[in-house]
């Protein structure tokens, strides 16, 4: 066998017992990677009941099958929009030949409880006083639209602010608070 990894013209040349020898000539055009792979647009396994999840086959240009728990589905493009959770397979076939490079790969989607973020809409902190905003313990990253992204927020300004929580890049959730910031009492 013969590992080819690049476009080019290979010779064999095959010689019989007796001494004579023939050559032959294969021109390959293109050298693809004919392993197929699933990403999904959730960043992993899992999604959340009532999510849209799209999964990628690789590599592209080639024609594709996909299966949900081992059943054909009609999807026949590199792209799967799913709904539900369950081992999706595809098979991947690179060129028209039944020479035609065939691979397979699958992902098994997991479907998570959806969890909504606990937060107040509205807080009201004295002049020096600052108020905790937190996603608590169920949610794993949070995207605040002040740029932070840890699972708090010290906050001390008047303002509202908004996080985008996730639960392993799945399991999306928003909330806003506002914030107001009363002057503190003036003795005299």
């Amino acid at each position: 066998a013969v590992r080819i990894d690049s476009a080019d013209i290979y010779y064999c040349i095959v010689t019989s017992s007796s001494g004579c020898s023939d050559t032959v000539s294969y021109r390959v055009n293109r050298v693809y990677d004919a392993s197929a792979a699933i990403t999904s647009s959730a960043g992993g396994s899992q999604m959340c009941s009532g999510d849209t999840v799209l999964l990628f086959a690789q590599p592209p240009l080639s024609s594709y099958t996909w299966y949900r728990n081992d059943q054909p589905l009609r999807e026949t493009g590199g792209v799967l929009r799913i709904t539900e959770p369950g081992l999706y397979r595809v098979d991947v076939r690179i060129g028209d030949s039944a020479n035609a490079c065939l691979s397979s790969a699958s992902i098994d989607m997991v479907q998570r409880t959806r969890s909504f973020l606990e937060l107040p809409d509205s807080l009201v902190i004295c002049q020096g006083d600052t108020a905790l905003l937190d996603i608590g313990n169920i949610f794993t990253s949070a995207a605040w639209s002040t740029g932070e992204t840890t699972r708090s927020l010290r906050v001390t300004k008047s303002g509202i602010y908004r996080v985008t929580a996730t639960i392993n890049g799945a399991c999306r959730d928003t909330a806003s608070v506002v914030v107001t910031v009363k002057p503190a009492p003036f003795l005299s």
